[in-house]
């Protein structure tokens, strides 16, 4: 453990890491830790989940601040497709890989096996747990320090901005952190006048989440999702 612990040190100094960051040594270790190397080694009290959970928080806070400064001209729905493509499952894989996260992971013998250390939910979420160790013991200022380093850099390769429907994104979402599918129910109206348009409604994790009217049962389906998400980046729904 001592091997492991001196290469994770090493490796929060390689990315700029301030001291504080390596002084409580026990928990250091922490958000490295997967929740399968700490079921198979019953002494290790802790694992990374609710860093990872805390960190997911930090990180759209942070990118959000980000991008609004640096493009003041954009539109909220602009912004909004900047920040998934940013802070989505696949793009934090990709930097957790440039910073070789992965070498510095404890995961169980069944992971080892299964090529965990290059597994995109469990970079992502490693990821998303360190920023989330680095905010509570360096602060604000760390936490955005290391994402304009490594993750903010991103935007400059981008030819165009990231594009997708409100169904995909809050597919995308969903799938991400509760591993299911948001749920459309669709119900046809008809007016005094004989004319039929569609009522569309969203369902996530048992709560109506948003809806939507049009003449056609797609774009329906998309205002809801809109509305949707538009609640979950406002924090008004929560998953």
């Amino acid at each position: 453990m001592e091997q492991r612990r001196l290469a994770v040190e090493q490796f929060l100094q390689r990315i700029g890491c301030p001291e504080m960051a390596r002084q409580d040594k026990e928990l250091m270790m922490v958000p490295f830790t997967h929740k399968s190397y700490a079921a198979e080694h019953r002494e290790v009290q802790a694992h990374n989940e609710r860093l990872e959970f805390l960190g997911d928080a930090i990180l759209w806070g942070v990118v959000a601040a980000l991008i609004v400064e640096r493009y003041p001209d954009l539109s909220e729905a602009e912004l909004t497709l900047m920040k998934i493509y940013l802070v989505k499952e696949q793009t934090l894989a990709v930097f957790a890989r440039h910073l070789d996260l992965g070498a510095v992971l404890l995961l169980s013998n069944g992971e080892e096996k299964t090529w965990g250390r290059d597994k995109d939910v469990i970079l992502a979420d490693a990821l998303e747990a360190l920023l989330g160790y680095l905010f509570v013991t360096c602060g604000w200022d760390t936490v955005e320090k290391i994402v304009k380093t490594y993750i903010f850099t991103l935007l400059d390769t981008l030819p165009t901005l990231p594009t997708k429907s409100y169904k995909n994104l809050i597919q995308e979402y969903v799938q991400q952190r509760r591993k299911d599918l948001p749920i459309y129910e669709d119900r046809e109206e008809q007016d005094a006048h004989g004319a039929i348009s569609f009522v569309s409604t969203v369902w996530i994790q048992g709560v109506c989440a948003g809806a939507g009217a049009w003449t056609n049962k797609k774009t329906a389906q998309e205002l809801a999702a809109q509305e949707a998400y538009t609640k979950l980046n406002d924090g008004q729904l929560i998953i």
